[in-house]
């Protein structure tokens, strides 16, 4: 590929990224705004998660000499996705099935703190995401019923496509 191709490539990303995060951030700010007349909720703590991650790799940008701390709380941060995706699929019941994803997830993502402040060494370290992103796509299309009909075809469509993307860079030869 050319240089203009990948200037063209380049582009082309970030106008995805700016995009997307700007639809976000209306998004969350709008969500935000609405929740005094909504009890608490698992999606008020994934957009927060979400919020905490996008914010986190901002400053990783913008602050290279905090690397070491900001990575391990992004670790964290993102360490939580995966548990909260499930939890918003399943809602109600399947107590231990989230308890269990919610610790396997926290083990994870601590270790992968660990491994980034070299306390610990974590060998498959740039695939544990991806494994614990895959496996709440899988159990939530295992267990996950949701009420309304249309609702639930969504969900599986994008748990499907979770899936999906987490097979891609658990097999990719480069994972990020």
């Amino acid at each position: 590929m050319t240089m203009a191709g990948y200037d063209t490539l380049y582009l082309l990303t970030m106008a995805t990224i700016t995009l997307s995060a700007l639809m976000f951030s209306v998004l969350a700010l709008f969500y935000w705004r609405e929740r005094r007349t909504r009890p608490p909720s698992v999606f008020a703590a994934f957009t927060v998660v979400c919020a905490a991650a996008f914010a986190l790799n901002l400053l990783l940008r913008l602050v290279p000499r905090a690397q070491t701390p900001l990575t391990v709380a992004l670790d964290l941060a993102t360490g939580m996705v995966p548990p909260l995706l499930l939890h918003l699929v399943l809602q109600a019941g399947r107590r231990f099935v989230l308890a269990g994803f919610y610790a396997i997830a926290v083990a994870a993502a601590v270790a992968a703190g660990l491994d980034d402040l070299d306390l610990v060494t974590a060998s498959s370290r740039d695939l544990l995401p991806a494994l614990l992103l895959g496996g709440a796509g899988i159990l939530g299309l295992l267990l996950g019923k949701a009420e309304i009909r249309p609702l639930r075809a969504w969900y599986r469509v994008l748990l499907g496509l979770t899936v999906v993307a987490a097979a891609s860079l658990r097999f990719s030869k480069d994972p990020c």
